[in-house]
C-alpha cells in the first residue's frame, strides 16, 4: 500500500479504530484538510509520506518473525532497535495502520 492509497482509504472527518501491533490496545486514524493523523492517548501524530515510506522500508528489511514487533520500529540502545530512525514515535503506529488495511483487503 502506497501513502496516496492510505489517504484515499480514510474518510474525511471520520476516525478509524486500529489495533496496535501487539493487539492489546488501539488508537485512532483520521484525516483532515491538513493531513493524516494517528491519535493515541489524546495526542495527534502526523503521518507524512516520508515517514510512511521510511517505515515501509524498515518493515521490508526486518526478518519475517520480527516485522510486527513494535520495538523494531523505535529508536533505542538495544541491537534490535531502529538506530537510524527519523520517524520517531509514529513508526509502530504506521506499521499497525498498514496491517489494518492489508487485512481489510
Amino acid at each position: 500500500m502506497q501513502f496516496n492509497e492510505l489517504v484515499n482509504a480514510i474518510p474525511t472527518s471520520q476516525f478509524i479504530e486500529v489495533k496496535t501491533l501487539g493487539g492489546k490496545s488501539s488508537f485512532f486514524l483520521g484525516k483532515d484538510a491538513l493531513g493524516v493523523y494517528v491519535i493515541s492517548n489524546g495526542t495527534a501524530h502526523k503521518i507524512t509520506k516520508e515517514k510512511w515510506d521510511m517505515t515501509m522500508a524498515r518493515s521490508r528489511e526486518l526478518p519475517e518473525n520480527e516485522v510486527n514487533m513494535s520495538s523494531r520500529y523505535t529508536y533505542g540502545n538495544r541491537p534490535f532497535h531502529w538506530w537510524s530512525s527519523k520517524v520517531g514515535k509514529t513508526a509502530p503506529f504506521i506499521k499497525a495502520v498498514y496491517n489494518h488495511f492489508k487485512q481489510a483487503r
